[in-house]
């Protein structure tokens, strides 16, 4: 501990088998001390926040922060630990049924020599230590509450990792795995009402979530229970929601590791922020509209500036048809068939078994291609967005409209509970869905059919017009984008190619092979668009 603890974490967490968990041994404080240490509220000189209220808001659970106004400490000696095989279940079920009165919790610091010892023994380290005296974040906080009580999914400030000691009690942490961050966010601008100019502006919506929901959503996590004496540790950017399985008493703050910048090089925060007054020459601060209600905080109200590749008045649909219609969107076509020609036989048979399947077995296949298809390559970038189309094809086939049943019926093929939760998420999700459905022309013609092969945003790795932005398109900008497209002399023979390449995926016919397969990529790339489409 003392000087020595980050060095340590630091070989912990360069281990390829560390789970985020370890155990910390007797720090040598008495129970009694402990809560000796928790200050009475009056003495506070800052403006904390003490109580945890779930909410159900239009369907999607939250997890509100509000002043307490007496803090009565949890009682400890009815502490029992639970089993590790029940913490998702009761996630699912907390979720299901929401405490209906505010549950005491109190974050804030601790006070006398405990609270001395404590921050020498559990220090945040140089690199914290020199962005100032920041409550929480470079000094040590405790988190102390009933059963239930807990903090919304939230990741740390800036680049900062976490440290989070239980030292009574126990608690339930979900840990969304670093690589489905972007997911994650794209979830939490789908269920709620956020303005995502703000760094934290996850944290600001108080958002929570069950994990059913999360695994609906293929978003990979992590379910860690943590007691006495056991330390969790997060990433830089990870996000994270605690819950109090137990009556719980716990410390918490922030480091780096050696050599790690604790401030990104660009930092976009508001005046709800930790690190809004701190000097930087990184820090942005953000215009901000008064709260109304402590319970459910405003992110600022904040025009978006155009983006730096967008001339002023040029719209999402243009970018896209330009994108689209690109050399750069051919070629990326060309890796896309070279890399479905060398996939291996199982994932190719899986492909051609979904075309044999009868409607309802189809649903099923193509919602686990979906899943199976978040990968990082461009070919299962390009297979997750096709499975998502047809899925939703297979739904309105069915029932004309998404309509609840549809929804209901795919709950069923995953394994949920018809809540009003899940329902929203998936309707939600079959909504994003359409957008790309609808960019292919209207049913049942679809006369822009293969087009999605040419779209940058089906991968992952595009920044110009993002997947987020294309689902949000309105009607009038899918039109807009149809009758752009309408007027491109080679938009045909793009969609041509293309859906001649999808029905070979499912196997509903050959695709042949082309005269750009005979090329190496090298040369093709040095090659101008008229040339390249001479060779599709």
């Amino acid at each position: 501990l003392g000087g020595t603890l980050i060095p340590e974490l630091q070989i912990f967490i360069q281990n390829d088998v560390f789970t985020s968990k370890l155990l910390v041994e007797d720090i040598g404080l008495t129970f009694t001390a402990l809560l000796n240490a928790v200050p009475p509220l009056d003495t506070l000189g800052f403006d904390a926040q003490y109580e945890t209220k779930h909410q159900l808001d239009e369907g999607t659970w939250h997890l509100y922060m509000e002043p307490l106004e007496e803090l009565q400490l949890p009682d400890f000696t009815k502490v029992a630990k639970p089993s590790e095989e029940d913490a998702e279940q009761y996630l699912d079920d907390l979720c299901r049924i929401l405490p209906e009165e505010p549950v005491p919790y109190y974050i804030g610091p601790l006070s006398g020599s405990v609270a001395e010892q404590l921050q020498s023994c559990f220090p945040s380290g140089h690199e914290v230590s020199e962005l100032g005296d920041v409550p929480g974040v470079s000094t040590l906080y405790a988190h102390i509450g009933e059963a239930a009580s807990g903090t919304a999914f939230h990741c740390e400030d800036a680049n900062l990792r976490s440290y989070n000691l239980t030292l009574i009690g126990w608690k339930i942490w979900i840990l969304i795995k670093p690589h489905h961050t972007t997911d994650f966010e794209d979830l939490v601008r789908r269920l709620t009402s956020c303005d995502d100019t703000c760094d934290q502006f996850v944290r600001h919506t108080s958002f929570m979530v069950p994990p059913s929901t999360l695994r609906a959503e293929n978003i990979e996590f992590d379910v860690i229970c943590s007691g006495p004496g056991e330390m969790v540790l997060t990433q830089p950017r990870q996000y994270h929601a605690v819950i109090n399985r137990t009556a719980s008493f716990a410390i918490a703050t922030n480091f780096v590791l050696p050599n790690e910048d604790p401030i990104p090089k660009r930092l976009s925060l508001c005046h709800l922020d930790g690190l809004y007054h701190l000097q930087h020459p990184m820090v942005r601060r953000l215009r901000h509209a008064k709260r109304k209600h402590v319970s459910q905080p405003e992110a600022p109200s904040r025009k978006k500036r155009p983006s730096p590749h967008r001339p002023l008045g040029t719209s999402i649909a243009q970018v896209l048809l330009r994108e689209t219609t690109s050399q750069n969107a051919v070629l990326r076509f060309i890796t896309v068939v070279r890399a479905w020609r060398n996939v291996g036989d199982n994932i190719r048979g899986e492909l051609l078994q979904i075309g044999k399947c009868d409607e309802s077995n189809q649903l099923k296949a193509l919602d686990t291609l979906r899943t199976s298809c978040r990968e990082n390559s461009q070919l299962f970038s390009f297979l997750e967005i096709l499975a998502c189309v047809h899925l939703v094809r297979k739904l309105e086939r069915r029932i004309t409209v998404v309509a609840p049943e549809a929804i209901d019926g795919l709950l069923d093929i995953r394994g949920l509970p018809h809540i009003q939760q899940n329902r929203r998420a998936v309707r939600n999700e079959l909504t994003a869905y359409q957008k790309w459905d609808q960019l292919c022309g209207a049913p049942p013609a679809y006369t822009y059919e293969g087009i999605l092969c040419f779209m940058p945003p089906v991968f992952k790795d595009y920044q110009e017009v993002t997947r987020t932005q294309v689902q949000q398109l309105s009607k009038d900008d899918i039109a807009l984008f149809r009758s752009m497209l309408q007027g491109v002399e080679y938009a045909q023979r793009l969609c041509e190619v293309g859906k001649a390449f999808q029905m070979g995926i499912f196997g509903s016919a050959e695709f042949k092979e082309r005269p750009f397969e005979a090329q190496p990529y090298e040369e093709l790339s040095t090659l101008d668009l008229a040339d390249l489409l001479q060779l599709l």
